[in-house]
């Protein structure tokens, strides 16, 4: 799934992505081809292959930091309509961000917001 991805552009951002085959990184990667589970595991997603897809490092590096914290202020108080919303929401941000920011402009907002903090983050970094 990832050596298929090299030389791709990612759903999300557009970037160019490539495959590292045997390389461990982090964030000093962003244009690294990752796995990305559409449905968090700890929302009921699986491992599936339905459930997996490939998106750029510092997307699906945002995307979780957002979810992240949505599940720390949420998780406890959430009904199953405001799962339903952030599971929508996470296919929309993987397969179609126009809808995405149009439909949960405040999910879509803290997803930006991170992924532009994770870029200031890379280029203080190499700074």
């Amino acid at each position: 799934m990832l050596a298929l991805s090299d030389g791709k552009k990612c759903p999300t951002c557009q970037t160019v992505m490539s495959y590292y085959r045997g390389t461990k990184f982090g964030h000093e990667i962003p244009d690294a081809a990752t796995i990305e589970h559409v449905i968090p595991k700890c929302l009921g997603g699986s491992n599936e292959n339905k459930n997996l897809t490939v998106r750029c490092n510092l997307c699906n590096r945002a995307s979780g930091h957002s979810m992240n914290e949505w599940l720390q202020a949420n998780r406890q108080n959430s009904s199953w309509e405001e799962i339903r919303m952030i599971m929508l929401y996470l296919c929309l941000e993987v397969f179609d961000i126009t809808k995405a920011e149009t439909l949960y402009p405040d999910l879509f907002r803290s997803f930006i917001t991170k992924r532009i903090s994770l870029e200031v983050h890379k280029e203080e970094v190499i700074s």
